[in-house]
């Protein structure tokens, strides 16, 4: 199930990204982050953890790897945050490629990012996000 944001050419090779539907009713809303039956098989491992974080504006998480881990990670607001993305996978035709994309809280998504994919994200919206 893995989309493109709009204008945006293909993830990285085990990169996945998933838009996530957002259910409102009378008693507030409720978002899946994920379900284990929706992730992609073969080349995904499952979170080791699992933590919630807040960044204020202008600030930036990252960038930062990891060699064995893959990153699981939720966009869904109130503010937009730039993501950058670099292949640091030799072996992979992408290696060295790097690309950049921006969220917006109308679109909420998660993004998987696998060993060896260098990333970071920058709150680049007004309010904390």
């Amino acid at each position: 199930l893995t989309q493109a944001l709009p204008g945006m050419s293909l993830l990285f090779p085990g990169t996945h990204l998933r838009f996530l539907a957002k259910h409102d009713d009378e008693r507030g809303w409720l978002m899946e982050m994920y379900r284990s039956d929706e992730l992609p098989s073969g080349e995904f491992k499952l979170p080791e953890m699992g933590y919630i974080s807040m960044t204020k504006p202008k600030v930036t998480r990252g960038p930062h790897e990891h060699l064995t881990q893959s990153d699981l990670f939720v966009f869904l607001g109130p503010s937009s945050f730039e993501v950058s993305l670099w292949d640091n996978r030799s072996d992979y035709p992408t290696y060295k490629q790097r690309q950049v994309f921006t969220t917006v809280p109308e679109h909420p998504f998660w993004l998987i990012v696998p060993p060896g994919v260098v990333h970071s994200y920058t709150n680049v919206g007004d309010e904390p996000g």
